[in-house]
Formats: structure tokens, C-alpha cells, sequence
């Protein structure tokens, strides 16, 4: 999808070379290698078939991320090496990461406008607001009609879209562009950059709610872009249970425990929420700049270890080392996954998995 900008300097608007690489060799990659793309007649245009369906457009940046390999001869520099990081220059001088963020945000613009109305522009007549014997006369020909006047009615879509379009720029954006619908302008332009540190199509639902809008609009933040300080109570030795709770609701942390019903998940925050205070103070240093890391970490220390060892590693009972060496392996990490789910969910299950009997 991004080879348009790979091949040709002949057009001027990016958009332009997108819609003819997507009718070439690119889009023969992706008809051929795309289940939901082989199934089209060969009439089909696979441009407006992706930029119609996120599901598909994420599937083609899934591709292109996973095998780079088919895309060597038509994503390529100057020099006509191919081009694989963001940061890479194409050979029309645009860099791959900017062709990526060109892609998405047309395509959230289309999906906007078609769920929440586009902008039109009408012409009005301005004689009924003119007392009734100027109406008389103009009617008769004996004085001008005022001239029209245009206006434009701004669509839901593009209101959105005018507010949301500079945080439009990663591949994974792709498959969050139907989650971004629900959420109002103000509240996009009053989180501004932060938009981008939220991955998880049940993140953004929660930032949609009434609840967080109301919490916004009182001059709030959104308790997921808080810092996992918001768990602890007053007295700063224990985890708020409530808080936990709705930490893990908003983040459908329950994936984690397929088949579990509400009453075992319940079990399971009371279990969590028991975490000691030795835990906390270990672990926060390292994870407590971001609230969704700290909450999963210990959902996933859960999901790994089962209660009773959980108990004995994290619990009251624990001895400071047992958490120790979980803490110590997060340092050395050196980078702590993105909040992304499947992300947190691999690196997290990794330390428990590594640092466990040590």
C-alpha cells in the first residue's frame, strides 16, 4: 500500500500514487496473499475495497509488517534499496512512516464521514427575510433579489476528522478507526497527543462513556492515562479494590481467564487487590508511570502463576525477594511494552515464566 509513493514522481498528490501502486504490483500482492482480497473478482479495486474495510486495511499492514520480503521491489529508495523502517525516505522524499499516516487518515476520514455525516455547503435565500412589499416588489421585477448566500453545515465526520487527523499516524491506528467514532471532538482535542497512547479498541469505549466524559468535562483524566498512584488508597500501603475494578473492566481484562464467570473474577481482584504493601513498593518504580502496565502485570503474575503461588510471590505473606526478582527482571528489560494488550500480555508472561524459582 505504501509502494505509492516508491515508483513515480510524475504526480504531485500522495494520494494520487497510493490509488495507482494499489492498482498495480501492490495490490497483486495483496489479492493474492489476503484471504478477504482473493475472494474478489478480478474487477474489484483492491484500493476501494481497503480503504472501505479497516478489518481488510489492517490485514494488509499486518502483511506488510510480517513479511517484508514480498514488498522489496516495490517499496524502494532513491537508490532503489528497499525501504522497511519508518524513518526511511521513498523515492519521492517522503518518508514511509509519513505514507503509512497518509493511508490511515484517509481511510478514517471515509469511515467518519460515512458514520457520522459530511460537511455540505447550501445555498440560501435570503427574500423571506425581507418585509412583505419588498417580497412584493422583487416578485413583480421592480427590485433585485438579495444574492444568495452559501453556508456550510460542518458534518459530524469531518468535525472529528478536523480534530483527530495530527494523532492519525501508525499502522495499528487502522483497526481502532470504528472505536474513534463515538468519541466527541472537545474530548479529543482536550487529550491531544495522549490519543496516540491508547491501543485497545475496549480503551477507547471506556473513554467514550458517560462516565469518563463527565469526569473529563469536571476537569478529570481519564483514569486509564492515570498513573497507578490512582490505585492506592489513602493510606498508601493497599490497593483500591474499586479502582482496580474498573481499571480491569475498562481494559476487558477478563481475556486473560476465558470461561471465567463474574463471580470467579471477582475472586480473583479480591486477590489482587491483596497485593502487599512490599509488592507495591517494588514494583512501582518500574511500572508505576502507567497504570495499564502495573494492573496487567499483576493480572498476568495471576494468570501465570494461579492464586495459591500468586498468594506466596505477591501476597501478604511474600518475602521482600519473591517480588524482587520479578521487579529486577522488569528492570532489565530495558523498555516496557506499549499498552497494547497482546504486547503487555507476551512480555509480562515472559518475566513471571523467567524470574519464577529464581
Amino acid at each position: 500500500m505504501v509502494a505509492a509513493f516508491a515508483d513515480s514522481q510524475a504526480h504531485t498528490r500522495p494520494t494520487d500514487l497510493i490509488v495507482e501502486a494499489l492498482k498495480g504490483e501492490i495490490a497483486a500482492i495483496f489479492r493474492r496473499e489476503i484471504p478477504a482480497l482473493a475472494k474478489l473478482d478480478a474487477s474489484v479495486s483492491v484500493y476501494e475495497t481497503a480503504m472501505n474495510d479497516v478489518e481488510v486495511l489492517s490485514s494488509c499492514f499486518s502483511l506488510f509488517r510480517a513479511r517484508p520480503e514480498l514488498f522489496v521491489t516495490a517499496i524502494a529508495g532513491r537508490d532503489k534499496q528497499p525501504v522497511i523502517e519508518d524513518t526511511g525516505l521513498l523515492s519521492c522524499g517522503r518518508s514511509l512512516g509519513e505514507a503509512i499516516a497518509l493511508i490511515v487518515r484517509a481511510a478514517a476520514r471515509r469511515h467518519f464521514r460515512r458514520k457520522l455525516g459530511i460537511s455540505k455547503r447550501v445555498h440560501e435565500s435570503q427574500i423571506h427575510k425581507l418585509p412583505g412589499w419588498k417580497r412584493l416588489l422583487i416578485s413583480v421585477g421592480l427590485m433585485e433579489a438579495p444574492p444568495v448566500q452559501v453556508r456550510t453545515i460542518s458534518g459530524g465526520g469531518d468535525a472529528l476528522y478536523s480534530v483527530i487527523r495530527d494523532y492519525l499516524r501508525f499502522d495499528w491506528q487502522a483497526n481502532l478507526i470504528p472505536h474513534y467514532t463515538p468519541l466527541e471532538p472537545a474530548m479529543v482535542v482536550k487529550l491531544g497527543p495522549r490519543i496516540m497512547d491508547i491501543r485497545e479498541p475496549a480503551e477507547l469505549r471506556a473513554l467514550a462513556s458517560r462516565e469518563e466524559r463527565a469526569n473529563m468535562a469536571g476537569g478529570g483524566q481519564p483514569l486509564l492515562l492515570d498513573s497507578a498512584k490512582r490505585l492506592i488508597k489513602p493510606a498508601g500501603d493497599t490497593i483500591d479494590g474499586e479502582i482496580l475494578w474498573k481499571v480491569c473492566t475498562q481494559m476487558d481484562l477478563a481475556r486473560l481467564f476465558p470461561g471465567r464467570d463474574s463471580g470467579h473474577l471477582r475472586r480473583i481482584l479480591a486477590q489482587i487487590a491483596g497485593t502487599s504493601t512490599e509488592a507495591i513498593i517494588a514494583l512501582m518504580p518500574v511500572l508505576g508511570e502507567d497504570i495499564r502496565l502495573f494492573v496487567t502485570f499483576l493480572y498476568v503474575a495471576y494468570a501465570e502463576l494461579g492464586e495459591e503461588e500468586y498468594r506466596q510471590s505477591f501476597g501478604g505473606g511474600a518475602t521482600v525477594w519473591m517480588v524482587r526478582r520479578y521487579a529486577d527482571r522488569l528492570a532489565q528489560l530495558g523498555a516496557l511494552p506499549p499498552p497494547a494488550f497482546a504486547q503487555m500480555r507476551d512480555v509480562f508472561a515472559a518475566v513471571i515464566k523467567g524470574g519464577a524459582g529464581k
